[in-house]
């Protein structure tokens, strides 16, 4: 019979702390966007503008980002979801939305001074490098582990689907309802999404 680990949630103040560190960090957008709505990593890495609704304050999940090959051979596609598994609306608040917008800002920043190095042919991502090419998971990872380790000793442990946790544990402690979480999520079992549930110290109430 397995043996599963709670999953462990960030305390407000660390979710505090966490913001506050990232701000103005080339990353602030992605983890901001992270911690509210939940998303998988490849989720992120996946998401369009096409799918960032800014007027009604939504983005809408429907692909994940996959690597394939290392050095030169590295290739990256998307893989669209189907209607029945995973995909789905995430409804965040207009102080949510503002990562979104912040990311928007400096990605505009990076088109202009990349001097024409900017590459047309691939999907407009909301999360990419200066040069509007998909980012691989580790290169984030790194760039996230690099930082939350100069937020305090209570940190070292983060890594970055410590942020879907807390997303879990904020909107679970927000509605008490397990089935709007698990589709705020995206899974198909409910058990799987009882792993989620739990706060590490304290009951947890989204950031706004």
């Amino acid at each position: 019979k397995p043996i599963f680990r709670l999953q462990e949630a960030l305390s407000v103040e660390q979710q505090r702390r966490l913001l506050q560190g990232f701000a103005g960090h080339e990353d602030e957008g992605l983890v901001g966007t992270l911690l509210a709505s939940g998303m998988r990593i490849s989720e992120a890495l996946g998401l369009t503008w096409a799918h960032v609704d800014f007027q009604n304050g939504c983005l809408h999940v429907v692909a994940t980002l996959v690597c394939t090959g290392t050095g030169p051979e590295r290739r990256f596609r998307l893989r669209p979801y189907n209607k029945n598994r995973h995909h789905r609306t995430v409804y965040l608040t207009p102080e949510q939305m503002r990562y979104l917008e912040l990311q928007r800002s400096r990605q505009l920043s990076c088109q202009r001074l990349s001097q024409g190095l900017w590459d047309p042919t691939i999907p407009d991502l909301v999360f990419a490098d200066d040069f509007g090419r998909p980012l691989a998971y580790n290169t984030v990872a790194r760039r996230f582990k690099r930082k939350v380790r100069s937020l305090g000793d209570d940190m070292a442990a983060v890594h970055l689907h410590t942020l879907r946790h807390t997303a879990a544990s904020n909107f679970y402690h927000a509605t008490k309802d397990v089935l709007l979480t698990k589709e705020f999520l995206g899974h198909s079992d409910v058990r799987t999404t009882e792993l989620y549930t739990h706060s590490r110290q304290e009951d947890l109430v989204a950031i706004a």
